[in-house]
Formats: structure tokens, C-alpha cells, sequence
């Protein structure tokens, strides 16, 4: 065993070094984690063109603001629909529809109780 008044007890620095190893480590291991997750995300960009790109964020951002004019990074949920209906796939819905029919064709989003529902002519499906 280890006692005290013999001094066998480990070192006063070993409190300091256990604590900085578990620092240390686990940054590597964020590191590690974060950039696995970014080469992903960069290898699913190259491959797939029908995903967001930066011209897309940067009309999302445009239409988010209109909608969140304090930026305050929040919108009440009863504003999400008109959000995702004035955005052009691949992030919103927007029908660009032209004609007197495109009223009646406009697909439609509503909120109700936290649950999205989006409906398009006779079809309808849950997000």
C-alpha cells in the first residue's frame, strides 16, 4: 500500500499531468472527429452537385433575414412555411409556375403542432 508518512503515495505532480493528458487527448480526438466529419462533408460535395452550394446559403441567408429582420437567429414557426415556399430547391420549394392555374398548383406548408406537412396538387407527405 501507500502511505503518507513514508511518501510512497506518487508524485504532487501527477494531478497536473493527468489532467493536462486528458486535455490534450481529447482535443486530438475533437480534431480527429472534426476533420473526419469535414473530408465527408467535402467528398459528399464532390459527388453529389444537387446538394447546397455557397450561391444557395447565400439566398438562404438573403431569405432568412427578411424573416428575422433583428437577427436574432430565430423565426416563429408560423413563418417557416412562407420561408421554405420563397426558397428554390435544393433548400425550399419555391414553384415557379407561371399562368392564371399556378395559384391553384402553389404547393402548401403548414404547422401544425410542430408538425410540417407539405401538400402539392393531390399528393401530401410529412417532413
Amino acid at each position: 500500500g501507500c502511505s503518507v508518512d513514508a511518501a510512497d503515495c506518487g508524485s504532487v505532480l501527477a494531478i497536473p499531468y493527468f489532467l493536462s493528458f486528458e486535455l490534450v487527448g481529447f482535443y486530438v480526438f475533437l480534431s480527429i472527429v472534426t476533420a473526419t466529419m469535414l473530408e465527408s462533408f467535402s467528398f459528399l460535395g464532390q459527388e453529389r452537385q444537387d446538394l447546397a452550394t455557397s450561391s444557395d446559403l447565400d439566398v438562404f441567408r438573403d431569405a432568412w433575414a427578411q424573416f428575422d429582420p433583428t437577427s436574432s437567429g430565430k423565426i416563429p414557426a408560423k413563418c417557416l412555411p412562407q420561408l421554405v415556399l420563397s426558397l428554390p430547391p435544393p433548400l425550399g420549394i419555391k414553384d415557379n409556375l407561371n399562368g392564371s392555374d399556378a395559384e391553384n398548383r402553389r404547393p402548401t406548408v403548414e404547422v401544425y403542432d410542430e408538425v410540417i406537412s407539405y401538400h402539392a396538387q393531390a399528393s401530401a407527405r410529412t417532413f
